[in-house]
């Protein structure tokens, strides 16, 4: 495995090696390792030997010597452009990128990060590393109250005790309305805002096979998938249990 040198400067009032308590300092590196994971592995399986390895702590105002593995320290150039501006962050690393900026700006720190590969980069940057809204795909569950309109719309409610409209088009329109008053599940993409957690806008594509089933048919259907082993199941509550709690 190849290992890329890191430096890590903190600056700040009262930033020395002797006046920072470690747990922020550890804090500090946790978020920052956290952020750098999930923007080297979006699938959210990073492999055990990616993490960061600290090699020293210099005196002046703080700076804390790493190296880090090329998966880590891609991610660190991505974050660079993040910082800049130039790209986008990816929908699962916009929760840490705003934990690590929270902190940094808690603290009143200024952090440059500077190493084989990535020039530098100062978190806080110019701009804000998190935007104010983000987007990625979803499925919303509900009852279809209305479907259609000269602009095909679908009326969804049920989600969070509320009704959405949701944007579908006319193909999903007709499809969608063999099953009025029924519930459903569209999966699509949405706009959330990131700090209320608000859904803005969402747009399905494709209705879902699944139906609402009573509880008795429900479990019907479960007996005859077991078969024979149903038989076997001494505590049938304590099973229903476990699978609702899974």
């Amino acid at each position: 495995m190849s290992l890329k040198r890191l430096e890590i400067h903190i600056q700040g009032p009262h930033v020395r090696p002797d006046q920072v308590p470690v747990r922020h300092l550890f804090s500090f590196l946790d978020r920052y390792e956290k952020l750098l994971k999930e923007l080297a592995c979006p699938d959210g399986k990073p492999g055990p030997d990616l993490y960061l390895r600290l090699t020293g702590v210099k005196e002046g105002s703080l700076c804390i010597e790493c190296v880090a593995p090329d998966e880590l320290q891609t991610a660190n150039k991505t974050l660079s452009e993040i910082v800049k501006g130039s790209a986008p962050p990816p929908p699962n690393a916009v929760r840490s990128l705003n934990d690590l900026q929270r902190m940094v700006e808690k603290r009143g720190w200024k952090v440059e990060f500077t190493g084989d590969e990535i020039g530098t980069l100062s978190i806080p940057g110019e701009k804000r590393l998190t935007p104010t809204c983000i987007e990625g795909e979803t499925t919303l569950y509900g009852e279809c109250i209305q479907v259609g309109g000269k602009e095909a719309r679908l009326k969804l409610s049920g989600y969070k005790g509320k009704t959405l409209t949701i944007e579908i088009s006319k193909e999903l329109a007709k499809e969608i309305g063999r099953h009025l008053y029924e519930e459903i599940g569209v999966c699509g993409k949405g706009k959330w805002d990131f700090n209320t957690g608000t859904l803005l806008t969402f747009r399905a594509d494709k209705l879902l096979p699944y139906r609402k089933t009573p509880l008795d048919s429900a479990i019907e259907a479960l007996q005859k998938t077991a078969g024979p082993d149903w038989a076997k199941i001494d505590d049938i509550d304590k099973f229903l249990r476990s699978l609702w709690c899974e």
